[in-house]
């Protein structure tokens, strides 16, 4: 099996055991870079910041699609919200940054 292969394997392998097989891209750009900035001691991230963080990464998600990406990522329990739903902020669960 190629190299490339045993990646694709590994990546998928580790996809279905963190349970995210049902997020799509975005989904899974947007906690990847939420997990980096938690990472780097920034608990708090707007939506412009990260924006331009998906652009350094050569991607473009809209306000609607970053959204839908957090509600997502909560149903998976991945982030947990608090605050109103106006004025809601985010965090990455413990559980899934272990």
């Amino acid at each position: 099996m190629s190299t490339y292969a045993k990646l694709v394997r590994l990546l998928w392998d580790a996809t279905k055991e963190l349970n995210l097989q049902s997020l799509t891209e975005s989904d899974r750009m947007i906690y990847m870079l939420l997990v980096e900035t938690s990472k780097k001691g920034l608990t708090k991230v707007t939506y412009d910041e990260l924006n331009e963080l998906i652009s350094e990464e050569g991607l473009v998600i809209s306000r609607a699609q970053f959204y839908k990406s957090l509600r997502a990522l909560e149903s998976l329990e991945l982030i947990s919200r608090s605050g109103t739903p106006r004025s809601a902020t985010y965090q990455i669960s413990t559980r899934s940054v272990n």
